[in-house]
């Protein structure tokens, strides 16, 4: 029984792989060039993939209903490939959007490679863009950041641990800093124990025309180089 089964469900696989194969070379020769088809994962599903990376690529779930076989052809939204996040339009986003279709699984496969071209890759394609842009902004800003954190650890003596920076420990009642937040090239500072002098050097600093030598919020007025 066990492998009257195991039979079964290799010629199911098999035939599934040969239908998404067919499917790709159909996209490719008459919709839109660059489409192979890979298998999903150890479910039988099988994936629609650009060859060259150029967009969307597609997920092919095949399901039963009383209707008969029926192949659901869903986005595969970009992924952080170190945290995992994956990126998806928000409901703002693609509203009135299609971003999924299901078809007869009986349909020939140059028929369901018609119904993704004009039913789901148009927006398919412009939301996927965005997600993408959304993905390398943010994989973009923490680069920065990090960056950021340690160019001010090196010169500072610092130590970057934990997604946070660190300095050797000061005398109780000396004053110490804590660097609350680094987003982008941008640096939040909990500056305390002060005394008022110190206070005031600092505030007299920050507000001095020397304080924007080499920053972004004006040219500076005075005489130093």
């Amino acid at each position: 029984m066990t492998t009257t089964t195991t039979t079964r469900t290799n010629e199911t696989d098999d035939t599934r792989q040969q239908q998404a194969t067919a499917i790709a070379l159909a996209l490719s020769a008459t919709h839109d060039p660059g489409w192979i088809a890979e298998p999903r994962n150890d479910t039988g599903d099988q994936k629609l993939v650009r060859a060259n990376g150029s967009g969307p690529d597609f997920w092919l779930n095949h399901h039963d209903e009383k209707s008969g076989p029926r192949l659901t052809i869903n986005v595969l939204w970009p992924r952080d490939p170190d945290t995992y996040q994956v990126y998806t339009p928000s409901d703002r986003d693609r509203r009135g959007a299609t971003i999924d279709i299901t078809v007869s699984a009986t349909k020939s496969p140059a028929q369901i490679a018609g119904d993704i071209s004009r039913r789901l890759l148009p927006d398919a394609r412009r939301l996927w863009w965005e997600q993408r842009d959304r993905l390398a902004n943010h994989r973009a800003y923490e680069q920065q950041t990090a960056a950021t954190m340690a160019r001010v650890a090196q010169e500072t003596g610092g130590t970057v641990r934990n997604a946070g920076l660190w300095w050797p420990s000061t005398p109780d009642g000396a004053p110490y800093v804590w660097l609350t937040q680094v987003s982008g090239d941008r640096i939040n500072l909990d500056l305390r124990s002060l005394s008022a002098e110190q206070a005031i050097a600092i505030i007299k600093l920050l507000h001095s025309p020397c304080a924007w030598h080499n920053g972004n919020n004006g040219p500076c007025t005075c005489s130093e180089p």
